[in-house]
């Protein structure tokens, strides 16, 4: 792989909102999207905290262009680190 923008898509649960709810302990499913960039040969990516950060599933999608024609790669992302000295929290996702 090469540096390249990548869309993430990942779902997961977190707590409620309790106007919406009801109770604040309730979980919802949540979905968020966002935008990543691939740093690396062996797929880490980078991307904000927010996009992944109830994440119990993560998608990378990728375009790749073949002969002219683009087709979309998705793949399952994993998270494996979080980097607390920078200003904005990112997370490291690999694909598997």
């Amino acid at each position: 792989m090469v540096p390249a923008v990548v869309q993430i898509v990942s779902t997961g649960y977190a707590r409620g909102d309790a106007a919406e709810q009801g109770a604040s302990s309730l979980l919802t499913r949540q979905r968020s999207t966002g935008s990543g960039f691939i740093l690396s040969v062996d797929g880490s990516i980078f991307t904000n905290y927010h996009v992944v950060r109830a994440a119990r599933r993560i998608e990378v999608r990728l375009a790749v262009d073949e002969s002219g024609v683009t087709h979309e790669h998705i793949m399952l992302g994993r998270l494996i680190g979080v980097d607390r000295k920078t200003a904005v929290e990112v997370r490291i996702i690999e694909h598997t």
